[in-house]
């Protein structure tokens, strides 16, 4: 009997991924109210790529404190974050799984309601 090709290696352009399994956006409010990382979405992240999947979607990374849908979740609006983004990809990584960071950014009535929420760096 042939392999399951869910199993196979998937190639794109730069990125490849070990097999077919990703793992979409589970939204979760993992992170500190002011946009900054939490370890347990760390723990999260890391969870599924021990369990052999191929490529994890984060939740939606807001690039703008200002622009988020709800409090709870990492932002990636400012340098100080990266290193957080950097840890989760490390993780992550360690079990040859890649990480895609979807960025976000709402407007209007989709927004957390906080419009006066400044873009203050933790």
């Amino acid at each position: 009997m042939a392999a399951d090709p869910i199993f196979e290696p998937l190639q794109f352009r730069n990125l490849n991924v070990k097999n077919r399994i990703f793992r979409s956006n589970v939204s979760g409010r993992f992170d500190n109210y002011d946009g900054s990382g939490a370890p347990a979405r760390i723990n999260w992240e890391e969870k599924f790529a021990r369990g052999g999947v191929g490529a994890i979607i984060s939740s939606y990374s807001p690039v703008s404190i200002r622009g988020r849908i709800l409090p709870g979740y990492a932002t990636i609006s400012h340098d100080d974050r990266v290193p957080f983004w950097r840890k989760v990809g490390e993780k992550v990584h360690s079990y040859d799984c890649r990480y895609i960071i979807q960025l976000s950014h709402a407007v209007g009535s989709k927004t957390s309601g906080e419009s006066k929420i400044s873009e203050r760096r933790p």
